[in-house]
């Protein structure tokens, strides 16, 4: 495999070639750039995001070889308060926000906030955001691109980990797309690495995978070139805590970070090698279950990011979901986190998982409504329900039935001096990227007619 490696990248600096194995070839990214009438285009884009709320299944399983239509899969609108990238209808990729690691590929580093897009390349099937300031992008013909923040070496320019480099990132950046690597079918970002999946099904991985203890430490888990981990894989994951693979066989591999035995191994050092965890799967899930973002101007954020969950989801061949990692189980473990240990509920055991089950949080609607969602045991819930300038009812007692999925609540108003002023009762159920609650019974039919739907939508958690 050839791959260009830029010796020192601080933006201008020229780009030296060294020659790597395999059949995945990079080329030149100076000959192979995307066209060149990208930098500095800018404009307000009108698109409608793709969301995953029917989760995609695995094509075909014959003779225990796994087939994925990787299509299925491929993001196209993703981001956090600091950018936001989208590909449109005419696989164009845009980007806006920060530009303080050169991360909106226009060949400048600034420290503006770029509200408005900017065209960053043609020919664009997929994407990958790191939440740590560079980006990864697919074209249609299977060439591999990246940019941004370079000092975890995640962009392939180093020959070793170097923590001034990692801390002061902000020197050593890439500001136009370079090529990393060519026949590839699938591609994903870690925290400070990425994930490779070659057309042939072999895997490959290169930038900082793991760190282990705090800063200084020199226990760290560095590949400075793309290094083949895997044959014969069907599917990769990404996100901020581990990695998986599905193999075309249906077993599931993962490596990475493990604090919250989110590895599905029983021990919370980092994984080094791909670990097989699972068997008889279709589909596996790190980081997020949701690949595309739901949010469409950056603003839509109110500077609340994204949390990648610290687990590994399985889908079985009957249909079934399995979790590990974080918040499974019954077990409190201490997880050593990045600046303190703490404690928390976790297992390395995969556990019976819902994955359609309506979620815990804040919903809202364009009116100022509110639903809160707690889940208690079971299939009991807790439900906070207000229309807006009409009603609040706290605590109602909601039930899901996963058969039908609803869930179903009901409760009473309440005044200051817990005098009873009415009921409610109502059903929640998902459609597409959003919750309905539809009123079937209840005191106030003269501002609101019983049968009345109102659509509400997850807001994003608080840190």
């Amino acid at each position: 495999m050839n791959h260009i490696k830029p010796r020192t990248w601080i933006t201008g600096i020229s780009i030296a070639a060294c020659v790597f194995l395999s059949a995945c070839q990079l080329a030149d990214p100076q000959a192979d750039t995307p066209a060149a009438d990208t930098t500095g285009t800018t404009g307000q884009l009108e698109f409608q995001p793709d969301t995953v709320e029917n989760i995609p299944q695995a094509e075909s399983i014959d003779n225990a070889r796994i087939s994925i239509d990787l299509s299925q899969y491929y993001i196209t609108n993703t981001g956090d308060p600091t950018n936001l990238y989208h590909v449109d209808e005419n696989q164009v990729l845009w980007g806006c926000g920060s530009n303080h690691y050169g991360q909106l590929g226009q060949g400048i580093q600034d420290e503006d906030f770029h509200n408005e897009y900017v065209k960053i390349a043609d020919n664009v099937i997929h994407t990958d955001y790191s939440q740590s300031g560079f980006s990864i992008y697919l074209t249609s013909d299977h060439k591999l691109y990246g940019f941004g923040n370079a000092g975890s070496g995640a962009l392939q320019q180093y020959d070793s980990f170097d923590w001034d480099r990692y801390i002061n990132a902000e020197h050593y950046v890439i500001t136009r797309p370079v090529l990393m690597m060519e026949n590839v079918a699938y591609a994903r970002c870690g925290r400070d690495d990425i994930v490779c999946l070659a057309e042939n099904g072999e895997v490959w991985t290169w930038g900082t995978i793991a760190i282990e203890g705090g800063y200084q430490s020199t226990d760290v888990l560095f590949y400075p070139e793309p290094r083949k981990i895997f044959d014969d894989a069907a599917f990769i994951t990404g996100g901020w805590f581990n990695h998986a693979i599905l193999k075309s066989d249906g077993t599931v591999w993962t490596w990475g970070y493990n604090a919250a035995w989110n590895c599905g191994v029983d021990h919370p050092e980092v994984v080094d090698t791909p670990v097989r965890v699972a068997e008889d799967a279709c589909m596996v899930w790190t980081g997020s279950m949701q690949l595309n973002s739901d949010v469409t101007d950056i603003g839509q954020f109110e500077g609340i990011y994204p949390r990648f969950m610290d687990n590994t989801i399985v889908q079985k061949s009957d249909g079934s979901y399995w979790i590990c990692g974080e918040n499974v189980g019954t077990t409190e473990k201490v997880v050593h986190g990045a600046e303190a240990d703490y404690t928390v509920v976790c297992s390395y055991e995969f556990l019976p998982y819902n994955a359609n089950a309506i979620e815990d949080g804040t919903y809202c609607d364009d009116m100022g409504s509110e639903l809160i969602i707690s889940h208690n045991d079971g299939n009991t819930y807790s439900i906070d329900f207000g229309v807006y300038k009409v009603a609040y009812f706290e605590d109602a007692i909601g039930e899901y039935d996963p058969e039908t999925g609803i869930l179903h609540f009901s409760g009473k108003e309440f005044a200051a001096d817990m005098a009873d002023l009415g009921t409610v009762s109502a059903d929640i159920t998902i459609e597409d990227d959003h919750l309905v609650v539809t009123i079937t019974d209840w005191a106030f039919d003269n501002y609101l007619p019983n049968g009345s739907m109102l659509d509400f939508y997850k807001q994003p958690e608080e840190e």
